[in-house]
């Protein structure tokens, strides 16, 4: 059983699963494509933020062990 749709009993033009899901395209259905988005939106926006800082972080981190390095030394 692969992907290819014409073993469900679901889908009468035996197309792919994923080939329906982009017919969806009505005003019914965009409430329910927005809400989706939302989500996901917020996710790829942190991990945009975690990215760009992470070298902030890790610059910051390298500063206080050096600073730890120097007082544990005199």
């Amino acid at each position: 059983m692969g992907c290819s749709g014409e073993c469900a009993p679901a889908f009468s033009k035996k197309l792919h699963p994923c080939s329906v899901l982009i017919e969806i395209n009505n005003a019914a259905y965009k409430p329910f494509k927005l809400a989706l988005r939302g989500p996901l939106r917020k996710l790829c926006t942190s991990l945009h933020l975690f990215l760009r800082e992470q070298p902030l972080i890790k610059k910051c981190a390298l500063i206080m062990n050096y600073s730890v390095v120097l007082k544990q030394t005199f």
